[in-house]
Parts: structure tokens; sequence; C-alpha cells
């Protein structure tokens, strides 16, 4: 990339997704806002090719091009024939032949050439990296104090995890409730891929307005930390030497630390406390990157959050809803018991409104809003919309004094006044549904309420110590 003496330019690895995916609308960005130019795919692989046979002249001593290492040069060709090769169909490359090549160096005729083990080992480690994933890689120029600001921006799609029917019967039913009743909760995991690339690593989550955090948390990060701190504990109780070879070992079940670990501090990470704010904030330092065949810390744990509405929001519009219908029920329900026929029509069109007014407010929203209705709220609003029609069907059976749904005779007892059992079931129903949702939405208000509340500190904080 061409630059100036005055301000040279650092190529600077911004993503380093997997082959095969896609990367879509990505703008790099530097701290005035101006675009930044990325490598292309040849340049990138011209970018790989000279910083391996950099690493592979450090170890050697000298420059490998003089032709007496014919070792480092076939492992050299395999390392980047590994990075240059494609993806298959899944998205997948399990090919470590080129990172392999470079790390039996050591251990070969030519093992006694070598003079700085270390960069080997930073070669089979980048091989081994990029044989199945790639670098976005932007020229960053470099201000005379050395410190820059890379920013990016991309598009990403969310991908939609239905509940499997193992983790319960409840949320394998609330799942697909979900999609049927057309509600869009705010509910979404990230995962950390970045995270190892950093010391310290922030992930600030900026919802929009009417939300506040109601659930975050990674299950198994406590896991995945403490697999790695016992990892490293076991190797600090092992010579150096015989420590680092270990972990080349590709058959070793648990790869021990290499030399430039041992002095790392443990892993740490906390959550900004939830104070009622629309966003979420995560930070964590010296996160380990993953290893295979490492038991609990091969894979990347993901960070899951959850915003619930703002009350009022939609619960609320439920909550009178629902609690409109109950009243007109059993009014009608407490009148029609004892007359069948009142001598007007009215109470058909007042047990109607409750089932239009229902429908109006929990399904006329906007359609660009990211948190469409919670599942409660659309629930108890169909309820009220059945209840409803069924009360004024039901008061139109009594008027014509129809035999149907007449089950006076069978039982006689009064409940809240009413005579009718067919009345006091369909009541019973309308209260039900008015107070499940009224206490959802205390219980959520009561949440909101005192989260607003309590001191603004962080809570989650965990850090590995042995």
């Amino acid at each position: 990339m061409p630059s100036s003496p005055e301000q040279p330019v650092i190529l600077f690895p911004v993503l380093v997704p997997r082959k095969g995916e896609m990367v879509d609308n990505l703008r790099v960005l530097a701290a005035d806002g101006s675009d930044l130019p990325i490598l292309s795919y040849r340049q990138y692989l011209q970018l790989v090719a000279q910083v391996l046979r950099t690493l592979l002249d450090i170890s050697h001593g000298h420059d490998i091009s003089q032709g007496r290492h014919l070792e480092a040069f076939e492992a050299e060709r395999l390392a980047l024939g590994a990075v240059m090769a494609r993806a298959d169909q899944n998205g997948k490359y399990d090919d470590d032949s080129g990172s392999q090549a470079i790390r039996t160096i050591v251990g070969s005729d030519a093992g006694s050439s070598v003079v700085n083990e270390a960069a080997l080992v930073l070669a089979s480690q980048l091989v081994k990296k990029l044989t199945s994933h790639y670098a976005v890689v932007a020229a960053v120029p470099c201000p005379p104090d050395g410190r820059f600001v890379v920013s990016y921006e991309r598009m990403m799609t969310p991908v939609l995890e239905l509940a499997p029917a193992s983790n319960g019967i409840l949320n394998w039913l609330k799942a697909r409730a979900r999609l049927i009743f057309g509600s869009r909760p705010v509910d979404f995991s990230i995962t950390l891929d970045n995270a190892c690339t950093t010391q310290s690593y922030h992930l600030i989550i900026d919802a929009q307005d009417g939300v506040f955090v109601g659930i975050q948390e990674s299950p198994k990060l406590i896991d995945y930390f403490t697999a790695h701190w016992e990892r490293l504990k076991e190797g600090r109780r092992r010579a150096a030497v015989k420590r680092r070879r270990a972990g080349e070992n590709q058959d070793s079940p648990s790869p021990m630390p290499v030399a430039s670990e041992l002095n790392t501090p443990p892993p740490y990470y906390r959550f900004r406390r939830r104070s009622g704010q629309r966003y979420a904030h995560f930070y964590t330092r010296f996160f380990p990157e993953p290893i295979e065949k490492l038991r609990n810390g091969d894979r990347v744990p993901d960070v899951r959050f959850r915003f619930y509405e703002v009350p009022p929001g939609s619960v609320f519009r439920a909550v009178i809803t629902s609690s409109a219908a109950a009243l007109l029920i059993w009014l009608i329900g407490f009148v029609a018991s004892r007359k069948a026929d009142p001598g007007t029509d009215v109470p058909a069109f007042l047990l109607v409104f409750p089932a239009v007014a229902a429908a109006w407010l929990g399904f006329d929203g906007q359609p660009r809003r990211l948190l469409e209705g919670t599942l409660a709220a659309r629930i108890s609003l169909m309820a009220t919309v059945l209840c409803s029609i069924a009360a004024s069907g039901l008061f139109m059976i009594y008027k014509a004094e129809l035999p149907y749904l007449r089950w006076d005779n069978l039982f006689h007892m009064r409940i809240l006044g009413i005579d009718s059992l067919a009345w006091t079931i369909l009541t019973l129903v309308a209260l039900l549904n008015a107070a499940s949702i009224t206490y959802i939405y205390l219980a959520r208000t009561w949440e909101f309420m005192h989260l607003s509340s309590r001191p603004s500190t962080f809570d989650g904080t965990r850090e590995i110590v042995g």
C-alpha cells in the first residue's frame, strides 16, 4: 500500500471470519470517520506469504531462500496451499497439513538448524488459524504517536433459533407461539470470537427506546475460563521446555501452554449492572483463545441479552382490554342469567367492543419497531377477542331462548351472582385472563422500578483465581 514518510501505513487485521462466511456491507472507518482501504484477496495472500517467510527466516536465523533448508521450503509450500484452499459447501476446512508440517520441523533432521523455536510456533499458529479462517486487512495511517482508532460497520442477519424439545416442552411451545402470534422479543446471543484478539474487550449493545435490559448472561463462560486457567496452572508445574514440547504434541488430550503464556493473568469479566437502561455493557480482559481437545475450552462461549418493554407498553394495553372484557361479561352474564331478554341489543354491541379494541391495540403496531409486542400481551389480547365474541354469541342464544348452552337445571350454584353455568364459565375465563396479564404487568413494572432506583454500579463480576 502506498504511504508517505511522514505518515506510514499499518496493515491491521480488522476481522477474521471463517472461510465461506460472507461479510455484508463492510465499512472500515478511521478516527475521523473516513473510509479506510481494504486489501484485496491477492494482496492479502501476498501479505500472508511475506509474514510466513519472515517467521521461517527468524526461526532459522537467516534467509532460508539460500536453498539449504528443503524441509522448511516444503512446509512453507504446504502451509500456503492450506491457506489458499477454499472451504467446503458446509463452510468447513479440516486440512491441518500445513501447520503440522511446520511443527514437525523441530523433530526432523532439520530441527538442529532451528535457532528460534518461538518463531516457528507462531508460524504454525498463524497457518492453523488462516487454514479455516481468512483475515480482512485494512490499511490504517499511523500517526506520529503510534496510536490509532479503527472502527467498522457491517450488516449481520440474526439467526432464528427455536428452542428444541430438549429444553423443555414449555420453552418449545413458547418459541413456536411467538411465530404464530407475531411477537418480536429482543432476545439474541453474540459470540465472543474477537475477545481473544485483545487484552481488554468491551461489548456494548444499544437497543431502541422503550426497552430495558432484562437478562444478561453467559452460562458457559465460567467453565471456559476455568478450563484455560487450570491448563495454565498445570503448565506452571512443569519445566518450560518440556511443557512447550508437550503442547506441540498433536495427540496430547490437554495441550500445555507455551512459554509466552506463563505470565498471563487470570481471565476476568463483568456485566454492567442493570439499572433500567436500554443498553448492555459486557467487559472482559485476558480472554483465552480456544484450544482444540481442551474440555470446555475448545469453543468460544456466547453472551445472551434479553430486553423487556418499559412499562406501560403492550402489556398495559392488554390489561385494559382484558379487564374491560371481564367486567362487561360479568355484568351482562349477571343480568342475562336472571332475564334472558333484557329488551335491548346494546349488550351484544358492548361485548364486541373489547374484541375490536384488542385487535386494534394489539396488531395495528408500527411495522419497523424491533419489539412488536410481548408473547404474554398477544396471548391475552387473543383471549380477550375470543371471550368477547363468545359472550356476544351466548347473549344472542339466551335472547332467542334457544335450548343450546342452557344448562341451568344441571347445576344449582351461584358464582359471582351468576346463576347460569355457561355465563359462569365464560366469566371465570375472562377473569383469569385479566388477572394473569395484570400480574405480569405488575411484576414487570416492579422489576423496572427496582432496577431504576438502585445504585448504578456493576454486577456479574467474576475473576478466575487459583
